[in-house]
């Protein structure tokens, strides 16, 4: 374990290999002083640590295939850019879980994330009193535990298309209907694989299929081929959100615990209601969001629907969006899961954690 403190700059507390005991490194937290500072360069900070900390000089064994895992805690926006110090981590592979407190910033939070559902939005410094950080922490048992609620190398998935069926969006539906069926093409389609379900909105959502409707990959193909479109005035992106984490992301509906959940949102155009709180709901219980937005869709609007940067496209055609569709489908069948890095045993799981702690006093004790 180490420990970093940053403000205007990063300061070790210490290293990696600086305790070799439990009891050494309680004591030297129980012991850590406040730093101090006018400034949060939280970019700075993720790049001293990548270069600093995670090294086999201050007793990184990355090189031995231990995973590195890096736990942010912070309370503001970061005064500098966190995008390329973030991206960096996620190249060498360092497992980045995002906490925020009071003031911090979701959507830089995701930013630093590893993978959807590891940033989280706390109120206070209170951990005992808060359900939310409580998550994180339950989280962090997964990550370093033995075995998780996930199946990690199973090609189980459970994926969820919800397409613009608004009047605006008429003329996109031959090649939503193209891009879903090579999509089922490509995927392991089957009751014990894949399981995919279709969902059409605008004014309403309507479910043409739902993730228990269809057995085989035929079954569902067949199915595909027959779409029709919806049709309606307005397009309630956020309402259709909502729709489906509730009615369609359940065991009635043929939702699996502890299978990925992931949800491919094609709309043409701007919602006519807000989508923030629904996409934040859909982030919160752990549903991987895609979004390709195409003619006149917001780009903002995209980022708040979309689970991470890496999963959002924005096309000026409808036809545009079946140059993704093969790289899609490989990310979903092989990418979305949690997994060890390579060269990690499943029951063998020995975690390097280093903790980034802002300005604040003790946040937490671990």
């Amino acid at each position: 374990v180490s420990v970093v403190q940053f403000a205007d700059r990063p300061t070790v507390g210490f290293h990696l290999n600086s305790h070799n005991t439990k009891s050494d490194n309680m004591n030297a937290i129980d012991n850590l002083a406040h730093k101090g500072g006018r400034r949060l360069n939280v970019g700075a900070a993720l790049q001293f640590v990548r270069h600093r900390v995670f090294t086999s000089s201050t007793g990184s064994r990355r090189l031995e295939g231990v995973p590195q895992t890096l736990i942010l805690l912070t309370s503001k926006p970061s005064a500098d850019s966190v995008k390329g110090p973030a991206f960096a981590l996620k190249e060498h592979e360092i497992v980045a879980v995002g906490v925020g407190v009071a003031d911090a910033n979701l959507a830089e939070l995701e930013m630093i994330e590893f993978k959807p559902g590891f940033a989280f939005k706390v109120t206070d410094f209170s951990i005992g009193k808060n359900t939310k950080c409580k998550r994180y922490f339950i989280t962090l048992k997964l990550l370093t535990s033995e075995t998780s609620l996930i199946d990690t190398f199973s090609s189980k998935r459970d994926v969820v298309f919800l397409l613009d069926g608004s009047d605006d969006s008429r003329n996109g539906l031959p090649a939503f209907r193209e891009f879903v069926r090579r999509m089922a093409e490509e995927l392991d389609v089957g009751k014990d694989g894949v399981r995919l379900a279709v969902v059409q909105y605008s004014d309403d959502a309507t479910v043409y299929f739902n993730l228990a409707t269809h057995k085989t990959k035929k079954a569902v193909i067949y199915a595909i081929r027959a779409l029709r479109h919806k049709g309606g005035r307005t397009r309630n992106t956020g309402a259709a959100l909502e729709f489906v984490r509730k009615h369609v992301f359940s065991a009635t509906s043929g939702s699996r615990q502890g299978v990925p959940q992931v949800l491919v949102v094609l709309t043409g155009g701007t919602s006519s209601d807000d989508v923030s709180s629904a996409a934040l709901d859909l982030k919160q219980v752990g549903v991987f969001s895609f979004v390709i937005g195409m003619k006149d869709a917001d780009q903002e609007e995209l980022e708040k629907i979309a689970s991470s940067s890496r999963f959002l496209f924005n096309f000026p055609v409808f036809s545009e969006l079946l140059s993704v569709q093969p790289e899609m489908a490989a990310f979903i069948q092989t990418e979305v899961q949690t997994q060890p890095p390579s060269g990690v045993g499943k029951k063998h799981h020995r975690f390097t954690v280093s903790l980034l702690v802002s300005r604040c006093h003790r946040l937490c004790r671990v």
